[in-house]
């Protein structure tokens, strides 16, 4: 195998804009406020369908077809949950990597004979935060800050240049924050 020189080389992080809506973005929070409010609708619904059993239609309501789009909306908000829940113990696993770094930090200049400076660091907290959302049409983009002290839906791309070949180039789009 032949390594090749490279003289230089250029790393761009930039914000692309995502073809997604940011008000499709659903927070764990309220993931879990609209699954309390649809089982209740559920509940409701058979209730309705077992006192509508052999008697003529009152409401014009068809309830199967009701509790198919009720069902089917839980099931988008569970498997929303779950991604949600996959980031948390990624983020709580690099948040507890670096606590203990920190906390590791500290013990070193106590050992030393030095005060700690500053405060103590808190442990991070375990389990998704009621604010960590995705995004029901794109679930790789992140709400973004961007210039002007706007939010926009955008993935972060990374972009190397300065290859001997183009083809040597890549370009890697992916949820870096």
């Amino acid at each position: 195998m032949k390594l090749e020189k490279l003289k230089t080389i250029s790393l761009d992080g930039s914000k692309v804009k995502i073809n997604a809506s940011k008000y499709s973005a659903l927070s764990f929070g309220h993931a879990r406020e609209l699954e309390k409010r649809l089982r209740a609708e559920v509940e409701d619904l058979c209730r309705l369908a077992e006192q509508a059993e052999g008697q003529v239609p009152v409401l014009d309501l068809d309830i199967p077809k009701e509790l198919k789009r009720r069902e089917e909306r839980l099931m988008e908000i569970q498997k929303a949950k779950a991604e949600i829940e996959a980031r948390a113990a990624e983020r709580v696993a690099q948040e507890k990597t670096e606590y203990e770094a920190c906390m590791a930090k500290r013990e070193a200049q106590r050992q030393v004979g030095k005060k700690p400076r500053g405060k103590k660091p808190k442990p991070p907290a375990e389990g998704p935060l009621s604010t960590d959302q995705v995004n029901l049409t794109n679930s790789e983009s992140r709400i973004m800050r961007v210039s002007g002290g706007n939010f926009e839906q955008a993935c972060k791309c990374s972009h190397c240049c300065g290859c001997r070949r183009p083809d040597d180039c890549g370009l890697r789009i992916g949820a870096d924050k």
